[in-house]
């Protein structure tokens, strides 16, 4: 066997268990020692063949039949195929005479997790000694913590990992969605700045902290952090992925679409990629530029709703209502549960004068999103314009501010509404008490009709208004 073993040195695993079947399929005679067997055994667990494994175990007994370590195997094989009660109680026996024995520590914690038993999972980890190896213990308890949803002390653990070493990728990774998970995105910078300071040429660190300042709202930060993982991983599309959409939130669009583009260097084009670059153009006015990028996106993914959608919203806003509504009803047979997809439906409705169409389109927009104001206002006007009667849409606004009541937008738009009727009283007195509510939004009100400015009594509410916000 010494020879074979000199031939199968580089890849130890597959190599023995290919020698393994030829003398299993030729009848030979073999002897191979308990490391070989491990190997072997490991091999076909990996790569789920269990008969195999079975069969390389039944020899591996019968040649080292007071070993251990094939004790573990069996139980290890018992739980794979559904037998964890006779595996646990196989281990249990086991552990009884080597109670301090590794193997069957792990394998018990490994049963344990498989079985959703998260804390026996983490109570035969802290039994091994972290001399083995604590940056593997402390991994392992950690996830386990995670599966439990327990991400605070999840994180404690991940702290003694990367204090270990920290250089392990994985609880980078783990520790930065932990931080998510509980929302504690100001302690995430503050982990990852202090990390940075002693590892500064960590890629995944500073990629964490653009996250994580990016969900803070701290943009010029988060482009900056993208920027250092970037320089210290030229091919990282993560990162320019992350910037890209950064650059989206403070309105630099071009640079975005550049930075867009430098993902589509190191990886697949992925249809979302296409669907953000159509958007950026969009947002420019590029229409012709978003219109091919919004296709772009969807000869990758047929059934991505969100750029049938955006489709349906450049036409619409070049007044090209026809393209528009075949485009919008294309994106609701993909997606009908998507408030917004409603609400443009609605708004082409309105701009091609279906009105009967558009009110029920802004009916199933409140259907899905109810505790959306602005639907509110969208359905009053078009069931107005419907019924040709401005009562009707003050009937829509009046139950909307029953459920709205502090909602100015709402106040505004109903008091327009009343002075139009020449519901002169009331009308007044709704528009001052939304003018004392939020002063700031009474030129959604002048942006209805500018005619109003005319208005005396409306300029003297607006302008004791402005004085009162003035001095308070």
């Amino acid at each position: 066997m010494n020879n074979e073993r000199n031939f199968w040195q580089d890849d130890d695993s597959q190599m023995i268990a290919r020698v393994f079947e030829y003398k299993l399929q030729n009848k030979e005679s073999f002897f191979f020692d308990v490391d070989d067997f491990v190997l072997i055994i490991d091999y076909y667990i990996e790569n789920t063949s269990i008969k195999m494994a079975q069969t390389a175990l039944k020899h591996a007994i019968n040649l080292h039949p007071e070993t251990v370590i094939f004790k573990v195997k069996k139980a290890q094989l018992l739980a794979i195929t559904n037998k964890s009660d006779q595996a646990l109680s196989m281990l249990s026996t086991v552990e009884n005479i080597e109670p301090f024995n590794a193997d069957i520590i792990r394998a018990k914690a490994n049963i344990y997790s498989h079985l959703q038993q998260f804390k026996n999972a983490i109570k035969e980890y802290q039994k091994l000694s972290i001399e083995d190896d604590a940056e593997e213990i402390f991994s392992n308890i950690a996830y386990e913590y995670e599966n439990m949803h327990n991400f605070k002390d999840a994180i404690l653990y991940l702290k003694k990992v990367l204090t270990i070493n920290p250089s392990n990728e994985n609880a980078l990774y783990e520790l930065a969605y932990c931080f998510e998970a509980l929302g504690n995105i100001k302690d995430s910078t503050d982990y990852f700045k202090a990390y940075l300071e002693e590892n500064p040429l960590s890629s995944l660190a500073w990629f964490n902290l653009g996250v994580s300042c990016s969900h803070l709202d701290e943009y010029d930060e988060a482009v900056e952090a993208f920027d250092f993982a970037i320089a210290l991983e030229p091919d990282y599309p993560s990162a320019y992925f992350n910037k890209a959409s950064v650059l989206c939130n403070k309105g630099k669009f071009w640079e975005a679409i550049e930075s867009y583009n430098e993902t589509l260097n190191f990886e697949s084009p992925e249809p979302l990629t296409f669907q953000y670059i159509a958007e950026c153009y969009q947002k420019l006015d590029e229409h012709d530029k978003a219109i091919q990028y919004y296709f772009k996106a969807i000869e990758l993914n047929e059934n991505l709703s969100e750029s049938w959608a955006g489709l349906a919203s450049v036409y619409y806003e070049t007044s090209n209502y026809n393209k528009a509504l075949n485009f919008i009803i294309k994106a609701r047979k993909l997606n009908n549960q998507n408030a917004d997809f409603s609400i443009l439906q609605g708004d082409i409705y309105k701009a091609l004068e279906d009105y009967e169409q558009a009110v029920g389109a802004f009916d199933n927009a409140l259907e899905l999103n109810p505790e959306n104001p602005d639907i509110w206002m969208d359905l009053a006007e078009v069931i107005a314009l419907r019924d040709e009667d401005i009562d009707s849409g003050i009937q829509i606004l009046r139950n909307a501010i029953s459920v709205f009541p502090e909602n100015a937008s709402l106040m505004y738009r109903l008091s327009f509404y009343l002075i139009t009727d020449e519901k002169n009283k009331e009308g007044f007195s709704l528009l001052q008490d939304a003018l004392y509510l939020d002063f700031n939004k009474y030129t959604e009100f002048i942006e209805m009709d500018d005619s109003l400015l005319n208005n005396p009594a409306i300029i003297e509410m607006i302008e004791q208004a402005k004085q009162i916000k003035h001095n308070s």
